[in-house]
C-alpha cells in the first residue's frame, strides 16, 4: 500500500520546483545591462535611456518606482517601497521583458502599475515570500482594477495581469499554478451601426458654440499684438483641422504644406468653374506618433486658407527661435547673447564657453 501511494501523481501545482525564482532574479540580475546606468538595489530605476532615440516633445525622464500606488507627485522618500523579495520579483520581469522584446519606457510603467495591484492584494508573508503567490490574488488584483481604472486602462492592466501569471507559470516562480486568465472585456469601438454608437460619437465632438468661439478668437485683431498668443491659436487650427496628435503638430517641419494639382475622371487637371484656375488640393506632411515614415493629410478645401494662414504666422513668430537653434546648433559651446555686431551679413556677438568661465 506504500508503495502504491507513492506512485501516484503528485496533486496539480505541487512537485514544482522551488528554486525557481531564485534563479530566475539571479538570470535576471545577469541582464541588468538592458537598462544602461540602472543598479539592481535601487527603488528607483531611470530607464530613459532604453528607450532609445526619443521625439523631441517626449524628451522627458522616465523612472520606474517600485512603491506602492501614490500620486504622481509624492517623492520616493514619502511612498510605500516594495518589500525587497516582491522587488526583486517586479525587476526580474521588467528586466526579462525589455530582454526579451525591447520596449520603450510606456509598456514597462503599465507593467509596473499591474504589479502594484498584485502587491496591494498580497498579505505581508506573500509579499516577503513571492513564491507563495496563488490565483486569488490575481483575482484580488483585477477586482481593483476594476474598480480604480478607466474601461480602456483596465483592460490593458488586466493583459499585463495575464501576461505576469502566464510568465510565473512558465518559470515555475511558485509553489502552485496561477493559471490566471483577465475577464475584463475589451471596450468595443462605437462603429456608427446603431443609433446608440452614432450619438456616443456625436456627444464627443465640440458643441457648436464652442467652434463659433473658436473662430471668432482666430480672428480677432487684437490677436496681432500678442504673438504668443496667436500662436497658440494657430495651432489650435492646425489640431482642429488636421486632427493631429499635439506631439505631430508640434514636430511639423517648417514648410509642411504640400500641394498637389486635383485631377478630373479623364486624367487632366480639374478647373475651378468661376476663376478656370486648375484645382490645387494642400495637405500637411507629418510625422505619425505610432510610425516612423512621414505621412500626408490632406485638408478639406474650404479649410486652405485657415492652414495657409496658421502656417505663416507660426513660422513668422518662430523665426528668431529657430535662428538661435540653428546658430546654436552650428557654434557647439558658444553663447549668443543676441545683438548685431555690425558685419554684413548680419551676425552675433557671442561668447565662448572659456570666455564666460574666464569672466
Amino acid at each position: 500500500m506504500r508503495n502504491a501511494v507513492q506512485n501516484l501523481p503528485a496533486p496539480r501545482g505541487q512537485g514544482r520546483r522551488t528554486d525557481g525564482l531564485a534563479r530566475f532574479i539571479e538570470e535576471a540580475k545577469q541582464q541588468i545591462g538592458v537598462f544602461p546606468n540602472v543598479r539592481w538595489e535601487d527603488p528607483v530605476w531611470n530607464i530613459t535611456d532604453a528607450a532609445g532615440a526619443a521625439r523631441a516633445h517626449h524628451a522627458h525622464t522616465c523612472n520606474l518606482l517600485f512603491t506602492e500606488h501614490a500620486g504622481s507627485r509624492v517623492p520616493i522618500e514619502k511612498r510605500i517601497r516594495f518589500e525587497v523579495a516582491f522587488a526583486d520579483l517586479a525587476k526580474a520581469c521588467i528586466v526579462k521583458r525589455q530582454s526579451a522584446r525591447g520596449m520603450g519606457p510606456g509598456p514597462q510603467l503599465v507593467f509596473l502599475r499591474m504589479l502594484r495591484y498584485v502587491y496591494v492584494a498580497c498579505p505581508l508573508p506573500v509579499r516577503r515570500g513571492p513564491s507563495k503567490l496563488c490565483r486569488e490574488h490575481f483575482v484580488s488584483a483585477e477586482n481593483a482594477v476594476r474598480l480604480r481604472e478607466k474601461a480602456t486602462s483596465a483592460y490593458r492592466i488586466g493583459q499585463h495581469l495575464e501576461e505576469f501569471a502566464s510568465l510565473i507559470d512558465r518559470h515555475a516562480l511558485t509553489s502552485a499554478l496561477i493559471n490566471f486568465r483577465c475577464s475584463i472585456p475589451r471596450l468595443r469601438p462605437p462603429e456608427d451601426r446603431t443609433d446608440t454608437d452614432f450619438k456616443m460619437r456625436v456627444e464627443k465632438l465640440p458643441r457648436p458654440e464652442v467652434l463659433d468661439a473658436l473662430a471668432a478668437i482666430s480672428n480677432l485683431e487684437a490677436l496681432k499684438d500678442e504673438p504668443f498668443d496667436l500662436l497658440r491659436m494657430r495651432a489650435s487650427e492646425l489640431l482642429l483641422v488636421g486632427g493631429f496628435r499635439a506631439g505631430e503638430m508640434l514636430t511639423m517641419s517648417a514648410d509642411p504644406i504640400v500641394r498637389e494639382f486635383v485631377l478630373d475622371d479623364n486624367g487632366g487637371l480639374r478647373t475651378d468653374p468661376t476663376t478656370g484656375a486648375p484645382t490645387v488640393r494642400i495637405g500637411l506632411r507629418y510625422w505619425p506618433e505610432k510610425s516612423g515614415a512621414p505621412v500626408v493629410k490632406w485638408i478639406p478645401t474650404l479649410a486652405n486658407p485657415i492652414v495657409e494662414r496658421a502656417i505663416e504666422d507660426i513660422k513668422r513668430i518662430c523665426a528668431p527661435a529657430r535662428d538661435l537653434a540653428k546658430w546654436l546648433e552650428e557654434h557647439p559651446g558658444e553663447v549668443n547673447i543676441g545683438f548685431p555686431d555690425g558685419t554684413e551679413p548680419v551676425s552675433y556677438t557671442h561668447l565662448t564657453l572659456p570666455t564666460i568661465l574666464r569672466v
